[in-house]
């Protein structure tokens, strides 16, 4: 028996896809969206019985007689997440119930805007400014730290999130706290025992009640909230590995993920912050998550485009990037747009033979090849590959994936010794650099596979193509990879050119069936 939780589910058309269709497991939904009543049988969580209430203030201070928090619970109305707030500042500072109803009674925000009242009630905000007020008076820092997560996403924030960049200027009240491991640590203790985040141990982490980061927004005034969005942009910047294409580094780029989408950093003009964006969006293709890659992609470039320019290195960097996003989602049309804009800029401003200008042609090469011109592919794929050559050396990263590319334009316009002889000339230069297990020596292997089944030898290209299909499960990690879904896909086909039918058939219903609940029955690839 298993149980699925869906926590602030917010519409059921968004989450209801991830359910599972049977098995003797139980699937529950929090949500605060009534729309959920339609789709299961709904349980109404209410406020705090009474005596629930009493329980939990003199369960954390055994001081605080039964009138008193009863008075208290009625003046927090019974609410969950204002008593167990006011029960944290009281098991603090044990202070008499008089003197923190009155506090209550002051803090009570003034909230204008409806939407931001129904997202919290007013008693839990006084409840939690109560405990903020005070650590704007005596802990400024431990403030400053709590408003910085609040752009973050309500997702756990690792301790080395907050303390790897100390050489970057995050906030003036905030630096010296993030160099100091242990004055983090106590500022971090301090939120944990007002009970404004929750520490875990374990993972060295705490987490912000996503109400909380609400109310702490809400209270900044405009300068307030530019300067610290940008210090949590800067954090998050701080803690960019630069190593997208490196599977050891995905945990961070995973972890900082959220982030990024929560606090708008593609909106930040930083030069670092920017980086760290397109590196993001990098590691998404890398890992399979093309959609979400070309979505981040699309928010970039359209918010760094967003002055009328688009010349400026960073916005055609992550041009090149979303039309090759574009490209992978199988939305040529707006890849061949983007990328033929993008070629033109960088012919304007770099010239013909700079290394960002070859990538724009070899992008409008891929876009002719899916459009059926292969020999207006195979004329662009040489110039390239010719320039790359001359400028930067054969053994070049960059003159290898130009490479790998000619060979693909070599192969569609027939011509299978030369894309074949080409092919392990690449590879065998790849596996010097890269080794053997690398994305990019796999796929260029994948090539030389092609390359001999088209000339006729069945027999060997299914046999290597195997262990490509296995050494790729083994590097990627899991079997709806994209990149071992095509792999396999090929695989398909060299066993029924082999003769194993049945096999062949069963790896290409298993591939289509992944292509058809990862991307949908419209993508290229199902």
């Amino acid at each position: 028996n298993w149980v699925l939780i869906f926590d602030n589910a917010e519409d059921p058309d968004d989450v209801e896809q991830f359910f599972p269709k049977g098995g003797p497991g139980s699937i529950v939904v929090t949500s605060r969206n009534n729309a959920w009543r339609d789709v299961a049988s709904s349980l109404q969580v209410d406020v705090f019985e009474r005596q629930e209430s009493i329980e939990l203030l003199r369960r954390r201070g055994p001081d605080l007689a039964v009138d008193d928090a009863d008075r208290l619970a009625a003046a927090l109305g019974d609410l969950p997440l204002a008593i167990e707030q006011a029960a944290a500042w009281r098991a603090e500072t044990r202070m008499p119930a008089d003197e923190y109803l009155e506090l209550l009674d002051a803090s009570r925000p003034a909230l204008d805007d409806e939407s931001v009242q129904q997202d919290y009630p007013e008693l839990v905000a006084a409840a939690w400014n109560v405990s903020l007020n005070w650590l704007r008076e005596q802990d400024l820092s431990a403030l400053r730290l709590l408003q910085v997560c609040a752009f973050f996403a309500p997702e756990p924030i690792g301790k080395v999130l907050l303390s790897k960049p100390r050489a970057l200027r995050i906030h003036p009240d905030l630096d010296p706290l993030v160099r100091n491991p242990v004055r983090l640590n106590r500022a971090i203790r301090t939120i944990g025992r007002l009970s404004l985040a929750r520490i875990d141990h374990r993972t060295n982490s705490f987490q912000m009640h996503r109400l909380v980061q609400r109310v702490l927004i809400d209270q900044m005034d405009p300068a307030d909230r530019d300067a610290l969005r940008h210090g949590a942009h800067m954090l998050l910047a701080g803690n960019d590995p630069d190593q997208p294409d490196d599977a050891d580094h995905w945990p961070r780029y995973a972890e900082l993920y959220p982030h990024i989408v929560a606090s708008g950093a593609e909106q930040c003009g930083n030069d670092l912050v920017r980086d760290m964006v397109l590196n993001e969006a990098k590691y998404l293709w890398r890992w399979g998550d093309h959609l979400a890659a070309r979505d981040l992609s699309q928010r970039a470039w359209t918010a760094w485009t967003a002055d009328g320019g688009g010349a400026d290195p960073d916005s055609l960097r992550m041009a090149s990037w979303l039309g090759f996003m574009h490209f992978v989602v199988g939305d040529y049309a707006a890849a061949a747009s983007i990328n033929a804009r993008t070629l033109e800029l960088y012919r304007q401003t770099l010239g013909d033979d700079q290394e960002e200008t070859l990538y724009a042609i070899g992008a409008v090469a891929a876009d002719h090849r899916v459009a059926g011109d292969f020999a207006g592919a195979l004329e662009r794929s040489l110039v390239v590959y010719d320039h790359a050559k001359q400028n930067f050396g054969e053994d070049e990263p960059f003159t290898l994936r130009a490479a790998h590319n000619l060979a693909v334009s070599m192969r569609l316009s027939g011509l299978f010794g030369r894309a074949l002889q080409l092919d392990e000339q690449t590879y065998q230069r790849l596996v010097q650099i890269y080794g053997t297990d690398h994305p990019d020596s796999l796929s260029t292997f994948g090539g030389i596979n092609l390359d001999r089944r088209e000339l006729g030898d069945y027999i060997a290209a299914h046999a290597n193509q195997e262990n490509v299909v296995a050494t790729a499960r083994r590097v990627l990690k899991y079997d709806d990879h994209p990149d071992l879904l095509r792999q396999s896909h090929m695989l398909a086909s060299f066993r029924r050119k082999a003769g194993h039918h049945h096999d062949a058939v069963h790896l290409s219903s298993d591939v289509l069936r992944r292509f058809r609940t990862r991307y949908g029955g419209g993508h290229p690839d199902t």
